[in-house]
């Protein structure tokens, strides 16, 4: 998890590297038992840090541009992986940044939350009944996992739930109003997990 807005970390993946080609030992990243090792193998294990702290829209963007200037982000993810911010050969785009961060800033989808009194767990699985309306404006589908993001605390996910209204509401039962430390009216920023899947691996 990020806290404070921080964007959560990414995943671990392990791969297997035999008689030149890179072979995925496991359906599920990260997650090896098992799998038998030959004579020459390499084993590669790609591991990243843990969650941000803070808004990643709020970094300074001379430290950004030093992260992209050590290769530890790229340019891409500079501008649209968060960060928004604009980076060339010689520094940051004041000027192209401010812009950016203004359009990203603006395609954030926030939520009212509403109370509920409905079981808030299903097994181990948090629910979060949403509003159909948010959830498309959102990119939310049934089944997705999304996380309710508080400025001063770690974020809560759960799995969606969607509910046929329109509408922004999302709702949570006395535990999840709890730990969010949130009343019914207030509206707080809703965003979508990534799915991970299988990216390319890099030469």
């Amino acid at each position: 998890h990020g806290v404070c807005g921080g964007e959560a970390g990414k995943g671990n993946r392990f791969t297997v590297r035999r008689n030149g080609v890179e072979i995925e030992p496991s359906p599920i990243p990260g997650k090896v038992t098992g799998f038998p090792l030959r004579r020459g193998d390499v084993v590669v294990m790609r591991t990243s840090g843990g969650g941000g702290y803070g808004d990643p829209l709020e970094r300074d963007p001379a430290l950004v541009w030093h992260d992209v200037v050590e290769g530890y982000v790229s340019r891409e993810a500079a501008a649209r992986g968060g960060y928004g911010v604009v980076v060339t050969a010689t520094g940051v785009d004041a000027a192209a940044t401010a812009a950016l961060r203004e359009e990203l800033r603006a395609a954030r989808c926030f939520a009212t939350i509403a109370a509920t009194d409905e079981p808030e767990l299903v097994g181990s699985r948090r629910i979060l009944p949403l509003a159909r309306g948010i959830a498309t404006g959102a990119g939310v589908g049934e089944g997705d996992v999304v996380e309710l993001l508080h400025p001063q605390r770690a974020p809560l996910r759960a799995w969606a739930r969607l509910v046929d209204e329109d509408g922004d509401r999302a709702y949570l039962g006395p535990h999840g109003l709890a730990i969010l430390g949130v009343q019914p009216g207030e509206r707080i920023r809703l965003r979508r997990l990534s799915a991970w899947g299988m990216p390319p691996i890099a030469p």
